[in-house]
Formats: structure tokens, sequence, C-alpha cells
């Protein structure tokens, strides 16, 4: 009700606007991300860490540290650690509201993004123009159905490489739409100094600031990897759009 509230509202001040340049204006309305639109818990990150035997720092320098980005309230944590495979594993096995979890690290002397769950695993890696997914254990981005389908249409390389855009069109609706080329680029590029490890948390739970926490009730939040989180709108009176596209590439079709 409240969304509804205000994009009625903005509507109107569009409509004002329109009448009074006499049509010689345009408008663009975009969001950022999704939203999940129901009810969350605190899920306490340094508590947990804690328990598990983790200290939490300002800074690592010895084993067994841990920096946690206390950000805003949203179904993601961002974690700085020496030991993200300890850690995530610590994580994800003892406390049921966490989703998964997602970091980089060195397999058979090559960098890949390791995607763990309670049940499953496995690697994502970045090759030529495309991706690779490699389930070790289960299928926890739940992407081998679409996969084989991809290679039947001719869309994945005698090396596993997965056409990043095939890729893309095949994903937006799925349950975490283009996840490969969003979690790689968590660790490549995304930001200037990205985190060692990321954690996701299931719709109803949510991380971040303590205090902030303790103020306010959360109807709703975003930030972890599936589609209710991440699919946002995007509407513009310049021109068509494309169906789907990813954030680097708005100014483009905006042109």
């Amino acid at each position: 009700a409240g969304f509804e509230k205000c994009l009625i509202a903005v509507e109107r001040l569009c409509e004002k606007i329109m009448y009074e340049r006499h049509g010689r204006c345009r408008f663009t309305l975009v969001a950022d991300h999704g939203h999940n639109l129901v009810e969350g818990q605190f899920f306490d990150m340094e508590k947990s860490l804690k328990s598990q035997g983790f200290r939490i720092t300002q800074k690592l320098t010895r084993h067994g540290d841990v920096v946690v980005i206390g950000y805003g309230l949203v179904t993601n944590s961002a974690l700085y650690t020496d030991e993200p495979d300890e850690v995530a594993k610590a994580l994800v096995g003892y406390y049921d509201p966490i989703d998964m979890a997602v970091y980089p690290l060195r397999v058979d002397n090559q960098r890949k993004i390791v995607i763990r769950t309670r049940e499953a695993l496995a690697y994502v890696s970045c090759a030529g123009n495309g991706y690779r997914y490699e389930a070790q254990r289960g299928d926890p981005l739940e992407l081998m159905p679409i996969i084989e389908e991809l290679k039947a249409a001719g869309k994945v390389d005698a090396e596993g490489v997965i056409d990043d855009r095939a890729f893309f069109d095949a994903t937006v609706d799925h349950r975490y739409p283009d996840a490969l080329a969003r979690v790689w680029r968590t660790f490549h590029g995304m930001a200037q100094y990205p985190p060692d490890l990321v954690v996701t948390l299931r719709d109803g739970w949510f991380a971040g600031d303590v205090g902030f926490a303790r103020s306010i009730k959360v109807k709703s939040t975003h930030g972890s990897l599936n589609r209710i989180n991440t699919l946002t709108f995007m509407m513009t009176t310049i021109g068509p759009l494309p169906p789907a596209m990813r954030i680097n590439e708005v100014l483009e079709n905006l042109q």
C-alpha cells in the first residue's frame, strides 16, 4: 500500500510537468534493486561468529579475526577474513537463517568463486565470453537443467564455458537471475575493496547495524541473490526498452 501511494504521487507529478511543458520533456523511473515485502527478524552476525570461536575486530591481525561490515539492514552480510572457507563452513553449517556463502578461493591453482549452502557446493569461474559452473555437490544455484538446455542449443563450448548473453536471457526469470555474472562481479570490479566473503540470508531475516535493528520494525528489505530481492523496474518515455537488462546497460538504452 505504501508503494502504491508513492507511485500514484509520482505519476501525478509527471502528468503535471508534462502538461505544463506541453509534452516537451522526458521521464525515466528506475529502481536499483528489488524488495522482498517480507517482515524480517534480525540475525546477529557478530554474535554468531563469536559463538563459533571467531574474534570480531576492526583489523585482521591474527588467525580467527573477522571484520563484519554492518551497514543498513539487508539480506546479506559482507565479511573480511583470511579464512573465508572456514568462516563460511561455520556459518552455513549451523544457522538456518543463512541461505548461502559466496567467496573467492584458489582451487587447482585457479581463482574461482565458491557457492556454498548446507547441502550443496559449486564453483564459478570466468573464461572467454562466459562462465563455468562446476557443481561439486548438489546444485546450489539450481542451474543444471538450464545449462543442459543451453548445451543442447550450442551455447556451452567444449570447455564448459557458458555463453554470457545466452545465460542472462535464460535466467532472467530464474530463482537466481544472472547469478554467474553477478557473483563473479561481486569480487571482480564491482567494489574497490571487495569483501572476502558474502553471506546471504533467507527472506524473513536480515543482518546489519544492531542499533538500527533495535529502533525500527523491518517490513521489507533486500540484498540476497534471489529473484524478488534482485529484479526491479525501469520505465521511460524516451523510447522502447529491452525486456530485461543488466544495470550497466541502462544508460546505453536511454540514448
